[in-house]
């Protein structure tokens, strides 16, 4: 942390908050590390029970003879201490450090030092400070009633601080002579390509020798910015001043404290109540950094770089770290010794990088082992995505069926949303007769109550999994996970209560991957039909809603002439929402079915059929099945038998539709 015979006399308040605020952090266990200092007391926890006076007395007062007793008491035991576990917490710590540092103060005039309380002890409260909070100080300096040299010294001192993240002490140590790359070549053009050789001096005191660096400014300051940094490196060359933020003579550089009381007073003139430090400008920078050098969509919006202003970021500050990554390279720009220290305690965008990388991963999880922890079986998958699930390898790939993962396995139990005026649940049955009225649909060419089938489905399913008394208080939050409105909710809880005479919402779902593909194509016709033609989907839900029957998954039409108008009416869409080669036509004869599909006009794919005794057409979705067993009656080794597909999709129609049938 600290190279050896450091002289404290020389130390600013802000080289004492940010050694500080490390050793604070370091006592934050994240189970990788084991701590390398020793802290045992000598004290055990049953001599404290029993000699609470112990604790509550200076070092002077207890007798060297009594510290012997307890160490030979408790020397030899393997039990941790609560002296040992207080002094790894960072209160203790905390606790310290301050009074080690008052004792500085009032003995030797050390600088102050701003220590913060609350639960999240950390010394140094260092947020990121925002584009907009940057442009704004830039803005309130530039209408500042300075003159135009202390105007441009200020500015430059803004920007470098923000852009770099340098120390307060490396900052004002520049030297005219530190600045490479400003110049006229032979041929007479003017160079402006600055960077900043950092060298201990005098007046700036490196921490390490990792510390000695180079700092590429010329592609980290914008066009504005490095004009102005030029501008002044020119006049203080002119002038013949040694340091670059220096007036008068030159020959020493302005004292620390006027930068960081004018960046206070700033804030506090802006913001009024703010916790910003100088150090803030370190963990800004290198947040920001750590974002461009990863090239993450989130520098778009949490840094003010464009696209071509990043790429030469990446280019200059990586260099000769390219080959090791990004990490490796930040660390060299920000002068760590390792990657470790300026990724856990500087980088503040790190669980955003995280969660980005996440979110572009492709994890594949075998599909038995995502509904054991899921409770997401096949047909839910291939609702949302037909292409997420392989066959070959029987994985799923999350990255396709994120949105409806993450609102399945919501595990919140309180709702979002509570109005404080909202009806207990004895007053919800009116409150839900209400709301048909009341709805007004999100999309008005659609005859559905939500134009998505699919999160229908996944919010009935859940409803349905609830007890029956508790389904009205629970709505609005499975609504919300679902993506469905609270009025929209209303209405199909209610449509799907209706049809049923138990506490069932939704049929169970015909079992097989074909039959999924089946009805999701049918989903996906009807919904473009309801857009189209609505007339035509009312039709065939309402034959279908006068002719179901919740034993049969098939429906049945007479042989008088009406029934068999019907009958033409209700074939005709269904071959147009389930291809034709699907859809079987029964009656007592193969033959008079054929003859029927003639006279109307029917597709010729839907396949005949003979029912012994029936006088009637009995109308089902088939599926093709082999025969197992000499116990099933059928003549022959594969048979088509009802698929209930039929049922399931009338069903599931019957509620997503506005019209009441």
């Amino acid at each position: 942390m600290l190279t050896m015979d450091e002289n404290l006399d020389e130390w600013s308040g802000e080289d004492f908050e940010a050694v500080y605020e490390e050793i604070i952090q370091s006592k934050i266990k994240d189970g990788r590390k084991r701590s390398i200092l020793n802290k045992n007391s000598g004290f055990g926890e049953d001599n404290l029970d029993t000699d609470d006076d112990l604790v509550g007395c200076a070092d002077d007062v207890i007798s060297q003879c009594s510290l012997n007793g307890l160490k030979n008491e408790h020397i030899n035991k393997n039990k941790v201490s609560y002296l040992d576990k207080l002094k790894d917490t960072q209160k203790f710590t905390y606790g310290r450090l301050r009074a080690f540092h008052d004792y500085q103060r009032a003995s030797y005039n050390t600088p102050f030092v701003h220590f913060p309380w609350g639960n999240k002890r950390q010394v140094v409260n260092a947020n990121m400070i925002s584009p907009r909070i940057y442009h704004a100080m830039k803005e309130y300096l530039v209408n500042s009633g300075l003159d135009d040299e202390q105007k441009n010294l200020c500015l430059v001192v803004l920007s470098l601080a923000y852009r770099t993240g340098l120390r307060i002490k490396e900052l004002i140590g520049v030297k005219v002579r530190d600045i490479a790359d400003i110049y006229i070549d032979e041929h007479g053009q003017r160079i402006e390509q600055p960077q900043i050789w950092l060298r201990p001096n005098r007046y700036r005191r490196l921490k390490s020798s990792s510390a000695s660096r180079l700092i590429p400014i010329n592609c980290l300051l914008k066009k504005d910015e490095l004009k102005q940094f030029t501008q002044l490196y020119r006049q203080q060359k002119r002038l013949k001043r040694r340091y670059l933020f220096s007036q008068g003579s030159g020959d020493q550089p302005l004292p620390s404290v006027i930068f960081s009381n004018l960046m206070k007073l700033i804030w506090d003139r802006l913001l009024g109540e703010h916790d910003f430090t100088f150090h803030s400008f370190r963990h800004t920078a290198i947040s920001q950094l750590a974002l461009v050098l990863s090239k993450s969509p989130l520098a778009q919006v949490m840094t003010d770089y464009d696209n071509e202003q990043c790429e030469k970021v990446i280019k200059g500050v990586l260099g000769y770290h390219k080959e090791q990554g990004s990490w490796f390279g930040l660390a060299s720009f920000a002068g760590h010794l390792t990657c470790d220290t300026t990724f856990e305690y500087y980088i503040h965008t790190a669980h955003l990088l995280a969660g980005e990388r996440l979110s572009n991963a492709c994890l594949e999880l075998p599909i038995t082992v995502l509904e054991l922890i899921t409770d997401l079986d096949y047909s839910a998958i291939y609702r949302q995505d037909k292409t997420a699930y392989d066959a070959t390898t029987k994985t799923v790939q999350l990255n396709k069926i994120r949105p409806y993962f993450l609102k399945k396995t919501a595990v919140n139990k309180t709702p979002l949303f509570k109005n404080a005026d909202e009806p207990d649940s004895n007053a919800s049955q009116p409150l839900l007769n209400s709301s048909l009225n009341e709805l007004k649909e999100s999309n008005t060419n659609s005859i559905f109550i939500h134009p998505k089938y699919a999160d229908v489905i996944g919010f009935l399913e859940e409803l349905q999994e609830l007890k029956e008394n508790s389904r009205d208080e629970l709505l609005p939050e499975v609504a919300i996970r679902h993506g469905i409105s609270l009025n929209e909710s209303k209405c199909l809880y209610l449509r799907a209560s209706q049809l049923f005479d138990d506490d069932r919402l939704l049929l169970g779902r015909p079992k097989g991957s074909k039959n999924q593909e089946v009805i999701i194509r049918a989903l996906d016709r009807a919904y473009q039909m309801s857009i189209k033609d609505p007339e035509k989907l009312r039709v065939f839900i309402e034959i279908f809603a006068h002719k179901h029957n919740l034993n049969n998954s098939s429906i049945h039409f007479g042989i008088k002439e009406t029934q068999i108008e019907m009958l033409q009416s209700f074939m005709l869409v269904g071959c147009q929402l389930i291809d034709a080669n699907h859809w079987q036509v029964r009656t007592y004869s193969e033959q008079v079915v054929s003859d029927v599909k003639k006279d109307l006009g029917l597709n010729s794919s839907i396949r005949v059929g003979a029912r012994e005794s029936f006088h009637g057409y009995e109308v089902r979705v088939v599926q093709r099945k082999r025969k197992h067993s000499d116990k099933n009656l059928a003549t022959t080794d594969y048979y088509y038998a009802s698929s209930g597909v039929l049922k399931y999709l009338g069903y599931l129609l019957m509620v997503l539709t506005t019209n009441k049938v």
